[in-house]
Parts: structure tokens; C-alpha cells; sequence
């Protein structure tokens, strides 16, 4: 067969050789194109699963330091529930209100799935609440303190997403989900 199709190529004219050329070269820049592209997915699938990831590592990481935070911030009210008819202050904590992971990436909550970008972003939200609770002049009464009241609902509420949310995103950093 390769014989035949050596003589049928010498038997060309020099237009036919000339077309037939451009023709292989044609096709072996597109075949080359296309292998390029393949490759060009792969890489950006990779990159864009690492940064997941590391979103998902830095998330988990901050929304455990909140969670300390609002503990430590229920033990002082804890403390002080006993005392009526007595303001106090908090002093502020650090950081409190200003969840800079979540700020700084908001933009690609999008990364980690929709039901766990949902929680994350609602235990955000949250957080926010309990801060302006809290910060308002920072002065908390003591009418303020009672355990039916929205700001120990919304502090035993977050505290109880925290450990779900936590796990997503540690199942997510360790390669286990894989995206909804």
C-alpha cells in the first residue's frame, strides 16, 4: 500500500503536490491546536481544584477562629447574665467583625459548590448579626442577656453551623468533594 501511495503522490502535478502540503500542514497545526487546548483544560482544571482547596483550607481556618470568638463571647455573657439591672463593656476582640478571608474572596465563594458556598456564606452573615449586636456602642446590658433573646439564638445558631460547615470544607481541602 505505501508504495502505491508514494507513486500516486510522485504522479501529482506540482499544483496537486502544493495543495496536498498545505493540506498535511493544515492539518497537523489544527491536530497540534487541539492537543494544545487538551492540554491547556487540564492545567487550568488543576489550578482552579488547588485553589478550591486552598480556598476551602483558608474558610475552614477563619470559621474556626470565629467559632472561638463567639465561645469566648458567650462564656463572658454567660458570666454575667447573673447581674441585673447593671450595664458593662466589652472591650473589642481583634477581627470580630472583619472576616478578611471571606472578604478578600468573595468573589469565588462560588468554587466550593453551591450548598456549602450557601452555608459559608449565611454563617457569615450570622457573624455579622452577632457583631452588631455586640459592637453597638459597645455597651451590652443586662436585659440583653437572657437566653431566649435573638443575640444568644444567634450565637448558639452559629455555633451549631460551625461544625457542619467545617467538615465541608475540610472534605473539600482534602480532595473529597468535589464540587454540587
Amino acid at each position: 500500500m505505501l508504495p502505491t501511495m508514494w507513486d500516486w503522490i510522485q504522479g501529482l502535478s506540482a499544483g496537486g503536490g502544493a495543495f496536498l502540503g498545505s493540506f498535511l500542514g493544515l492539518f497537523a497545526i489544527l491536530l497540534g491546536a487541539l492537543f494544545n487546548a487538551w492540554l491547556n483544560r487540564r492545567r487550568d482544571d488543576r489550578l482552579r481544584e488547588e485553589e478550591r482547596r486552598t480556598l476551602a483550607a483558608a474558610l475552614r481556618a477563619e470559621i474556626l477562629t470565629f467559632r472561638s470568638k463567639i465561645q469566648a463571647r458567650a462564656g463572658t455573657i454567660k458570666k454575667f447574665a447573673m447581674i441585673k439591672d447593671h450595664e458593662f463593656r466589652f472591650c473589642d476582640l481583634p477581627g470580630f467583625r472583619d472576616p478578611i478571608v471571606f472578604r478578600a474572596n468573595a468573589d469565588r465563594i462560588g468554587l466550593l459548590g453551591s450548598a456549602t458556598a450557601d452555608r459559608v456564606v449565611t454563617f457569615y452573615a450570622l457573624v455579622d448579626e452577632i457583631g452588631d449586636m455586640l459592637q453597638s456602642d459597645n455597651v451590652i446590658s443586662a436585659r440583653f442577656l437572657e437566653p431566649d433573646l435573638p443575640l444568644n439564638q444567634l450565637m448558639a445558631s452559629s455555633l451549631e453551623r460551625v461544625e457542619r460547615i467545617a467538615a465541608d470544607l475540610e472534605k473539600i481541602e482534602r480532595g473529597k468533594i468535589t464540587g454540587d
